[in-house]
């Protein structure tokens, strides 16, 4: 029986150009340059934020100013 090939998975690595942003990010910054764009673009960017000490919430930002 002859082997079948497996598809090659591309990978994609981006990071964000202004080191203070990658300085205060786990993960390159690449989250906050892209919410920044869909914020510029009209977007709202929904995550997971701490609402108390012990609790998580869903919230949804509107514009840059309510967390950067």
């Amino acid at each position: 029986m002859r082997s079948r090939e497996r598809p090659v998975s591309k990978m994609v690595a981006a990071c964000a150009k202004d080191e203070s942003v990658r300085l205060q990010s786990s993960g390159g910054g690449i989250f906050t340059v892209l919410a920044e764009r869909v914020m510029d673009d009209g977007g709202v960017v929904v995550g997971v934020a701490q609402t108390a000490s012990t609790r998580f919430g869903h919230i949804v930002v509107e514009n840059k100013a309510a967390v950067f």
